[in-house]
């Protein structure tokens, strides 16, 4: 799957950072993912966490690319992102 992480992305998921909103849905890669209808539970720095189980009782880590990794690297420490595009595979 293409995942185009757009300009939309990152102001959204930096609003949601200002206003303390949890953790999980702050990241542009997560916000973009949501946009395509991914059941995304969460984003770290190496992978996407996606629900896998009626009610949200289990989730499977699936690794992100180099290039998403260190984006979300340097979004974490500068606040900072472009819009940039990847590829995973999610099914």
């Amino acid at each position: 799957m293409q995942v185009d992480v757009t300009q939309e992305d990152i102001e959204k998921a930096n609003g949601l950072r200002q206003r303390g909103v949890p953790f999980h849905s702050m990241c542009p890669i997560y916000q973009a993912l949501k946009r395509l209808g991914v059941d995304v539970y969460y984003v770290t720095t190496g992978s996407i966490r996606m629900h896998t189980a009626p009610n949200n009782v289990a989730y499977r880590a699936i690794p992100l690319p180099s290039i998403a990794i260190h984006k979300i690297d340097r979004w974490d420490r500068t606040k900072k992102m472009v819009p940039f595009s990847f590829e995973v595979e999610v099914g």
